[in-house]
């Protein structure tokens, strides 16, 4: 037996959670994860906020020999942490996810709604037809008239999506840790959920909440998100999550359905990407003409003549009062 072994605790809990620790507001690194489809990004940073959590075991160790006059030698210090933490019973990404409120999530459909302002009653009409087709809502069910409401107050159109509360597990497969797991095929949304256009990038558009729905779409990991992670997301345009956790949440699952609808997840692809090129240009020190963003320009300044508006000097992007 090794000098230390004795004075080996017999329980160890390196990591302690709060009942008040969770995740909420951390929404970058939940994003990773639901990208990711696995934990990892969160297990990353664990060391980042336990420093040396067997600090203490050692000391009290070290204290507990020494008065016992056995002298303590340093070169134990490597050997000590690993069998500590291959007794650790503590289990803080679990807990910390316990911790945390459901998540404010989307599922983008992939259409770009057109704005109804210039548009003659008849286009109208055959836009609110192809939202509902898309929803798979029937001309003659109530549920038309709560789309065409929001088509027609979202009056610069935008994306098509349902948003929906849920756990961060229910957003990944297994036990979140194998990313190389088979992913889930389709996404059924059947009951009352909040069904959205959306203009992420000037800030506007509508929702209705309770909207029935009984439809099942192809996954498409890429067309899942979280509100606040959007340019100009759906808490930034509308206040708050305006109470969505009375909405369903859909349920994923692992079999292909012959009737599910497919959904084109390249356009919300290439809107992220430009959206990240604008925000590495900008940490970078410049800025981007044709980003309507004014806090990503520096030292903009306004112009009393006409056209009145803000102007960047960087990149010369205006900005029409």
């Amino acid at each position: 037996m090794k000098p230390w072994e004795p004075y080996f605790p017999e329980h160890v809990c390196l990591y302690y959670v709060d009942c008040n620790s969770n995740l909420d507001g951390d929404t970058k690194q939940l994003q990773k994860c639901i990208e990711d489809n696995n934990l990892y990004p969160i297990s990353e940073s664990i060391n980042e906020w336990w420093d040396f959590p067997e600090g203490q075991y050692l000391e009290d160790m070290q204290r507990a020999m020494e008065n016992d006059d056995i002298e303590w030698d340093d070169d134990w210090r490597d050997e000590i942490i690993e069998a500590l933490r291959e007794k650790d019973e503590s289990d803080p990404i679990k807990d910390l996810i316990r911790n945390t409120s459901d998540l404010h999530c989307y599922f983008d459909l992939g259409y770009d709604v057109d704005e109804p302002f210039g548009a003659d009653e008849e286009e109208q009409e055959e836009e609110i037809d192809g939202i509902c087709k898309v929803l798979k809502i029937a001309k003659d069910s109530p549920m038309r008239e709560k789309i065409a409401g929001i088509y027609y107050n979202a009056s610069y159109g935008g994306s098509l999506r349902i948003y929906f509360p849920a756990g961060l597990m229910t957003l990944l497969t297994g036990n979140g840790w194998d990313s190389a797991n088979e992913d889930f095929k389709t996404i059924k949304f059947k009951g009352k959920f909040r069904v959205v256009i959306i203009d992420t990038v000037n800030g506007s558009g509508d929702f209705e909440d309770d909207v029935e729905l009984d439809v099942e779409y192809d996954f498409d990991r890429a067309l899942l998100g979280m509100s606040d992670e959007d340019h100009y997301g759906f808490e930034e345009i509308f206040g708050d999550d305006c109470g969505i956790s009375h909405c369903e949440t859909p349920t994923f699952e692992k079999a292909s359905k012959s009737d599910s609808i497919h959904v084109d997840s390249e356009p919300l692809r290439q809107e992220r990407e430009k959206q990240q090129k604008y925000n590495e240009t900008f940490q970078a020190g410049k800025c981007t003409y044709g980003d309507t963003d004014m806090n990503r320009h520096r030292d903009i300044k306004y112009s009393n003549s006409y056209p009145c508006g803000w102007s960047c000097p960087h990149c010369g992007m205006f900005w029409t009062d």
